[in-house]
């Protein structure tokens, strides 16, 4: 009676958005896991290249930047374990 389906979209960069805005069913119609596992490193990075532009944050081995960065990953890690 039902289709079940499973599309996996990475959530970085255009192509996600892009998508959402030429099929809306994609976020409006379906169930969304946004906390998969993902390496330590690459949230790491994550976080990394979306900070990168922030000025405020000081330079890149300022003592905040770094606390800031060091936090994301331990930040999704917490909360993709109680989501689970």
């Amino acid at each position: 009676k039902n289709l079940h389906m499973a599309l996996c979209f990475s959530p970085v960069g255009d192509a996600m958005r892009n998508r959402a805005k030429k099929f809306p069913a994609l976020v409006n119609c379906t169930v969304i896991d946004w906390f998969q596992p993902w390496p330590m490193d690459a949230l790491y990075n994550v976080g990394q290249k979306f900070l990168g532009p922030i000025e405020q944050l000081g330079p890149e081995d300022s003592p905040t930047r770094q606390g800031i960065l060091d936090f994301m990953p331990f930040s999704f890690e917490c909360c993709g374990r109680e989501a689970g």
